[in-house]
């Protein structure tokens, strides 16, 4: 597949200096950001039950734990059970709208209540769906610990507008009163009718908003940023057809050509979303022709030059550059340095002065593969004990067919009788250990949901901390 994915792909263009610049800036920043790329595969990976993998903090490379033969293999995902029940505590209650005037006066109280009930527009599947957008944003950020919002206009969107076609015909222009510098010829514009004599229109879209999420593996700062605010510059990249670039950029991407993305993106990336529905199939099916949209945004002062002095904004595809121009501007100075970068970043926590968020999800992994371990460990013990073993004093023969588990046998042997010997069994320490596991785990992963239990006013405290852990407990089922 990768040979005819080769030979298919078509070389587009020279790239210009900056282009070049830009993407050996975007490799290196994004081989510093190796260790994290592995902890985020591990995490989707943990996700979807491929649990016996386990990080070389020397070499930064994923090792997995061979099977060994013949003992049993088993994995228990309850890891996706509790990174289900923490979603859905955020999901449990209705979005709760609410704007805040810029001023005092009335004009300002009115654009808060308009952004409120717009807010409220855009919530409805049948327009933005940030219901459904959040839900498929907090799987990434508590998985993985990060996740990134953008908000964008998109000219294929929003409601259709009919516009007549219409042609230029010159006319001339006749009349004795006329100045004599005064032109003779002049341009007029008609409708165009078929032959049913009907005239004939085209529909475009007026354009509306479109919002999407990123997962971190899509986002490469720059290294020494410790958060959002620190940021001066950020590569966002993703994987598009060629006929989407066709509808966002027109005539510009007829020169891009399809290029192979597991060259462009790290092998941890391709593989977390080959995991994935949708994009995994989006990106290895054959018959799509696909490329990788690379995004770069930077504030004002990080070049010298006028086109730089209020940021800038660079995309391209396979080394065609798509737009270069910059970012929009706003009244608030405030608002125009924010948005120069147009990525709102979630943390499921905070960890110091890293720039990536972290979550109780990599604190679950050495539990999960422990309680995997142990219940292997069981049901192998489990097999072992079910075949009898006995002893055989030496010279005494028995045939092999006699030693099975058959009512009524009789066994013919010569010599002195086989004695069975006690059943093999783990200790009762370990038995214990292997139930006790999940419930600590888990009491350590919802203790911080007790703080958010309902009070009840007159009850003694006993009873009180009794019913906020049987409220958290019911949210974790």
């Amino acid at each position: 597949m990768a040979k005819e994915l080769a030979e298919r792909t078509r070389p587009s263009v020279t790239p210009t200096k900056l282009i070049e610049e830009l993407e050996e800036k975007w490799e290196s920043w994004a081989q510093i950001r190796r260790m994290a790329d592995l902890y985020w595969y591990m995490a989707v990976a943990f996700y979807h039950g491929r649990q016996r993998l386990s990080i070389d903090r020397e070499t930064a490379e994923l090792l997995h734990t061979p099977d060994p033969e013949g003992r049993v293999q088993r994995t228990y995902n309850w890891y996706k059970k509790f990174i289900r029940a923490a979603q859905a505590r955020l999901l449990i209650n209705p979005a709760m709208f609410a704007t805040i005037p810029s001023a005092p006066d009335q004009p300002s109280i009115d654009a808060a209540e308009v952004g409120k009930k717009l807010l409220q527009h855009y919530w409805r599947p049948s327009r933005l769906g940030l219901r459904q957008l959040n839900d498929r944003a907090l799987q990434w950020m508590i998985t993985t610990g990060t996740v990134f919002k953008t908000i964008h206009w998109d000219p294929s969107r929003g409601p259709l507008t009919v516009i007549p076609q219409q042609e230029e015909i010159v006319q001339d222009v006749a009349g004795e009163f006329l100045p004599a510098d005064a032109p003779r010829r002049r341009v007029v514009r008609r409708d165009i009718f078929d032959d049913d004599g009907q005239p004939l229109v085209s529909v475009q879209p007026e354009g509306d908003l479109s919002a999407d999420y990123l997962s971190p593996f899509q986002v490469v700062p720059e290294p020494t940023a410790r958060c959002m605010d620190d940021l001066l510059e950020c590569f966002t990249h993703e994987i598009v057809t060629l006929g989407q670039l066709h509808n966002w950029f027109g005539d510009k991407a007829k020169k891009v050509g399809e290029e192979d993305v597991s060259s462009r993106l790290s092998s941890w990336e391709l593989h977390a979303y080959d995991w994935m529905a949708g994009k995994g199939h989006r990106d290895h099916s054959e018959d799509v022709h696909k490329t990788v949209l690379f995004k770069y945004y930077a504030r004002p002062g990080i070049r010298e030059g006028k086109d730089w002095e209020r940021g800038r904004w660079v995309w391209w595809a396979n080394g065609v550059e798509l737009l270069n121009e910059e970012p929009p501007q706003f009244d608030d100075h405030d608002i125009s340095w924010k948005y120069t970068i147009p990525l709102v970043m979630y943390k499921a926590e905070n960890d110091f002065d890293n720039f990536w968020g972290t979550s109780f999800s990599y604190d679950m992994m050495d539990p999960c593969k422990e309680y995997n371990r142990f219940r292997s460990l069981a049901e192998e013990s489990m097999v072992k004990a079910s075949i009898p073993r006995y002893q055989q004093p030496m010279g005494d023969t028995v045939e092999d067919d006699m030693l099975v588990d058959v009512p009524a046998l009789v066994m013919r042997y010569s010599g002195s009788p086989l004695q069975l010997m006690e059943p093999y069994h783990l200790p009762d320490s370990f038995m214990r250990l292997m139930l006790d596991t999940p419930q600590t785990v888990e009491q350590l992963i919802s203790q911080p949901d007790v703080s958010r239990g309902e009070q009840l006013t007159k009850s003694e405290s006993g009873f009180q901390a009794q019913l906020l852990i049987e409220q958290s407990n019911q949210v974790n089922q």
